[in-house]
């Protein structure tokens, strides 16, 4: 054990007994080996369902003239009962932006109080 850090502190009562034995540590490396094939063909499938998602994205949008959200308040505007179409009034499409009345509007589920 030829390094410092590696030396046990001798003034210990723990410490071994003399003769110290010597240890060897084995260095292991990871070792790689790529096929440009296999990392083209695994790298383009990626890219092209990414372009395809970005294309059925926009293609969604524009059949729709509007983007929409995942948030309750859309969901809410896009599902409207009766007494939820009151509140929202033309915007029941669910379309994004949300109107500023409708975003400080108050629902509470499981009752009929409404404001």
């Amino acid at each position: 054990m030829a390094t410092p850090f590696l030396q046990p502190d001798m003034s210990s009562p723990y410490a071994p007994p003399s003769p110290i034995t010597n240890v060897t540590f084995p260095g292991y490396r990871n070792v790689y080996v790529y096929s440009a094939a296999e990392l083209w063909l695994a790298y383009g499938l990626a890219v092209l369902s990414i372009v395809l998602s970005v294309i059925a994205g926009f293609y969604a949008i524009h059949n729709n003239q509007a983007a929409y959200s995942n948030k309750v308040s859309t969901v809410l505007r896009a599902r409207a009962t009766a007494q939820i179409s009151e509140l929202i009034g033309d915007n029941g499409t669910g379309r994004d932006p949300l109107p500023e009345r409708l975003a400080k509007a108050k629902v509470v589920l499981g009752s009929a109080t409404l404001s």
